[in-house]
């Protein structure tokens, strides 16, 4: 499988991966803020002061900290690693982080409102675009394996 940066609007971008990285990053942090706008109007929210599925949710200080270190690192490492081979999907993951650690600053928790079917969860937009960077660049890393092995 190959990287979203395949599509045909993307490969416009490619030489700016880092603009293509900012534009998508701010296209998710408004599509979260906006979808959670109208949830939280139709009041379809709930608010997570924990982590992922409201784990350490009595330690809302410790998990802001914790939240703010990680994104730190990851925007450090990640952001210099993958910006120029997978720029949408770390535009996804800026973006997604960004809208969550807003919500927290501004809330004081994360305001989720897409039920999960599975689980009696829900999370948001900005849950989803993570889930699908991480998860593009793994598979991405795993089929450059199995080529480089073949």
């Amino acid at each position: 499988m190959r990287s979203l940066s395949h599509l045909p609007i993307i490969r416009r971008f490619k030489k700016h991966p880092f603009w293509l990285a900012i534009t998508t990053a701010g296209a998710v942090l408004l599509v979260d803020q906006l979808t959670k706008l109208w949830a939280t109007s139709a009041q379809l929210v709930t608010f997570n002061t924990g982590i992922s599925f409201g784990l350490l949710e009595d330690s809302q200080r410790a998990v802001s900290l914790l939240v703010m270190i990680t994104l730190v690192g990851l925007l450090i490492l990640g952001f210099r690693k993958y910006v120029q081979s997978h720029p949408v999907e770390t535009g996804l993951f800026l973006g997604g982080a960004l809208a969550n650690v807003l919500d927290r600053l501004i809330y004081g928790g994360v305001r989720d409102w897409l039920p999960l079917l599975v689980v009696p969860y829900k999370n948001n937009v900005a849950d989803w675009a993570i889930f699908a960077a991480v998860a593009s660049i793994v598979i991405s890393q795993l089929t450059t394996q199995e080529t480089a092995v073949s």
